[in-house]
């Protein structure tokens, strides 16, 4: 099939039962696919794969590798994460994380280059010797999608601050986000703090949060679930700001929210403490209220300053945050694909054609 000028391959799963057996064949990668399906093609032309490992595991990269070995092609990894062990499922998490481990710290170093989606990921793997590149997340601003936008009166004409939480919740501190919530509201500010993609049950799981605490939100939270596309620009949109808060650590350094583009495209500024590579674009007060340590105290002084903003302020961060999402827009790093692939300029040929390593589909 061709997507948006690109040819691509869909490799339809023999395994798709959610088995044991299949479980441990797909860990193992053994009778894999994917593999088959590369060295059937014997790669003839193909300069370079670069494989995004998602949940493959490592024996699938090895094998991977000795295919490309074998027919000297190049092969790169996108590493976007760095999990902490408290992060992985209870029940097989811990081979998760055990085969996670040995992608990254054995694995990775062994391949012809990595793109990293942050500046301190980078390093790990250019004081192991490797080639490394940072890439953040990015977008295709040419898409329609990211067209959607709430004028400034529709907002005007909601009531109050509107703080949006969107994706995966069990790596940021919403315990301290919905106690400085209550605590705002309690003082006569009018704020919600919104969940996208997350259920209540879900977040009242959560360490230090518990359905007590939502229970005294009242009004003050509101959760839309898992939501069609054509929703999720609608409600990301019309938020008053993005929201994160996340702990310093080795895993927040490595991992760059891609959120947080997301949020800047749709033209919401963001409330949130700086991890990763985030400095490089958010500015405070700019396109941004920036919580300056992770602290009760602190975000409830965030909530603050953000209801004191003028509708004229708000508006004016909005318009900032779109310009900052050009910064993410995928047309600015070919460069970097183009020195992974072909070298630097003076060692560029003729351009041979690139296989992305495919995956099955769902």
């Amino acid at each position: 099939m061709i997507f948006r000028g690109a040819k691509c391959w869909t490799i339809p799963s023999q395994k798709t039962a959610l088995t044991f057996k299949n479980a441990m064949l797909r860990r193992l990668a053994i009778g894999d696919e994917r593999i088959a399906w590369l060295r059937a093609r014997r790669l003839a032309g193909v300069k370079a794969i670069f494989v995004y490992p998602g949940m493959d595991s490592a024996s699938f990269i090895y094998q991977l590798r000795r295919l490309c070995r074998a027919h000297k092609v190049r092969l790169y990894a996108y590493v976007t994460e760095w999990h902490s062990f408290r992060h992985y499922p209870a029940n097989f998490g811990f081979l998760q994380a055990v085969d996670g481990e040995l992608q990254r710290r054995c694995l990775n170093p062994m391949l012809d280059g990595t793109i990293c989606f942050s500046e301190h990921l980078k390093e790990y793997y250019v004081t192991r010797g490797c080639k490394a590149s940072v890439l953040p997340p990015l977008l295709d601003l040419s898409d329609p999608k990211w067209n959607t936008s709430q004028t400034t009166a529709e907002l005007q004409a909601s009531t109050g601050l509107r703080f949006l939480f969107s994706g995966a919740a069990r790596r940021d501190r919403h315990d301290i986000i919905l106690r400085a919530a209550h605590h705002v509201r309690k003082r006569g500010i009018s704020i919600v703090v919104e969940y996208l993609g997350s259920s209540r049950e879900d977040i009242a799981a959560l360490p230090g949060v518990g359905n007590e605490l939502l229970t005294t939100l009242g009004d003050g939270l509101v959760f839309h679930g898992r939501v069609p596309d054509d929703q999720v620009a609608r409600i990301t949109s019309s938020a008053s700001f993005g929201i994160l808060l996340r702990d310093r650590a080795n895993w927040s350094a490595c991992c760059f929210p891609s959120k947080v583009p997301e949020f800047l495209a749709y033209r919401v500024p963001m409330l949130c403490n700086l991890t990763s590579d985030l400095g490089k674009f958010l500015t405070d007060g700019f396109n941004s209220i920036l919580i300056n340590e992770m602290s009760f105290a602190s975000v409830c002084e965030s909530f603050e300053r953000a209801a004191r903003l003028s509708p004229e302020k708000l508006a004016d961060m909005r318009l900032a945050a779109r310009k900052t999402a050009e910064s993410f827009d995928a047309s600015l790093f070919a460069s970097v694909y183009r020195e992974f692939i072909f070298g630097r300029p003076r060692e560029m040929r003729a351009r041979p054609k690139v296989m992305l390593a495919p995956d099955f589909t769902s």
